[in-house]
């Protein structure tokens, strides 16, 4: 249990990051009210909070993190700690700003393009720190793409919930089709890494690819057959319990199982 806040720190972080972007998106293209994209920054950057907070509990003190920020520049933990806190404070006020009406509406949309920015490279740096030489099955390249594909696969369902509407499902839809395709490749490159360790993980690989496929069949029939809202909302619930899954199993490719 003890990597528990890094499932969900990971998995709600990198889904918030990519909300926020796919909402902006949404509203540059014209989905979305200006009010629309305020509500849906300022819940995009709650999720991001709670996120950032469930992982504090890893540190184990709060006063750790601290410091964590003495290794900016040559230490990934270090970075991805730098980046978060730039996007939590530059999000998170821009968030507020609009949503409040408070400040030129122009600047704040610009600083918006600059926190997501900043919100991408947060999730960037995020998979630098799981390089680690002493466990072969995280160094892979797969590893940068399963993270990657949750800002998709999650971000794109829960900004389509805030107002998105249809880019933020082909958002998601594109991220889980992309995460199905890798998927054989993915657990033959763990296998050869640690074939032991990956085949304790075969539940919740499993249950992971159940929901991955209902999320997809639900995201699929929303767009074809203008199905009720509560399917959106059936399929980023079923999304986000996958991706925990997925990363449930991802870190227990280092420890005993949870």
């Amino acid at each position: 249990m003890h990597e528990l806040p890094l499932v969900f720190f990971t998995v709600l972080c990198q889904s918030a990051v990519g909300a926020f972007v796919v909402l902006l998106i949404a509203h540059l293209v014209g989905q979305m009210s200006s009010r629309q994209l305020a509500v849906g920054l300022f819940s995009a950057m709650c999720l991001f909070g709670v996120g950032l907070a469930i992982g504090m509990f890893h540190l184990g003190q709060l006063l750790r993190a601290f410091n964590l920020f003495a290794g900016i520049g040559r230490s990934p933990m270090s970075n991805e700690i730098a980046f978060s806190a730039l996007f939590g404070s530059v999000g998170g006020l821009t968030a507020l700003g609009l949503l409040t009406g408070k400040g030129s509406p122009s600047l704040l949309r610009t600083l918006a393009w600059v926190a997501a920015a900043l919100g991408l490279a947060f999730v960037a740096a995020i998979p630098t720190v799981y390089q680690s030489e002493t466990v072969a099955a995280w160094r892979t390249e797969y590893t940068w793409v399963v993270m990657l594909l949750t800002v998709l696969t999650g971000g794109g369902l829960i900004a389509a919930v805030l107002g998105a509407g249809k880019i933020g499902l082909w958002v998601s839809v594109t991220g889980m089709l992309l995460s199905l395709l890798i998927r054989p490749s993915y657990l033959s490159v763990l296998w050869q890494a640690d074939h032991l360790l990956v085949a304790a993980q075969t539940v919740w690989f499993g249950m992971q690819i159940l929901l991955l496929l209902a999320a997809l069949v639900g995201a699929l029939f929303t767009l074809q057959r203008g199905a009720p809202r509560s399917w959106i909302y059936g399929s980023m619930a079923a999304i986000v319990i996958s991706e925990v899954l997925g990363r449930i199993a991802f870190y227990n490719l280092w420890a005993v199982a949870m």
